[in-house]
């Protein structure tokens, strides 16, 4: 393949311009949608190849001190959304099924959790993780001998005396 003039460069740009379709619209809105969500999400939401593996991570939440009757302060690392110092968690009502972080238990959608509170109108990396309200109030209120301020650890599920309320009790 010999080098092209000047000539016959600009004639291949001209024909690519008129031959070649332009972008439609939808592929355009696809592209930016796919962008703006990875932006939004900032990965708190795994793929479901890492689904697997999700649970497997080695996980450190320690709650630092209940700030006011709807938020605590947890001390978060996991190896893979990194270490966050004192992040403020609020209570909600968990809108879809997942595991509790602090004990390993289901939740489902209508349980009282904690979740990471928005940074700046953005969702932290940890953002999908939840804590059932239940294992914070055991943890809180001495569950096991601790004092008021509490670890939360996996291993632990003995000590937090957690009652975990089904759909027919409430």
């Amino acid at each position: 393949m010999g080098r092209m003039s000047k000539d016959e460069l600009i004639e291949r740009a001209l024909v690519d311009l008129v031959v070649r379709p332009a972008q439609t619209v939808e592929e355009i809105r696809a592209r930016l949608h796919r962008k703006w969500a990875k932006i939004h999400a900032c990965g708190a939401l795994l793929d479901e190849a890492d689904r697997p593996r999700a649970h497997t991570t080695k996980l450190n939440a320690e709650i630092v001190d209940r700030l006011t009757l709807s938020t605590i302060a947890v001390r978060w690392s996991d190896s893979r959304s990194g270490v966050y110092g004192e992040q403020t968690w609020r209570i909600s009502r968990a809108s879809r099924y997942s595991h509790c972080a602090a004990t390993g238990l289901d939740i489902q959608p209508g349980d009282a959790v904690f979740k990471p509170a928005l940074i700046h109108y953005k969702v932290p990396f940890n953002g999908n993780r939840m804590i059932l309200a239940s294992a914070v109030e055991s943890c809180m209120t001495g569950g096991g001998g601790e004092s008021a301020v509490g670890r939360i650890d996996p291993r632990r599920v003995d000590r937090l005396r957690i009652r975990h309320v089904s759909q027919q009790e409430r």
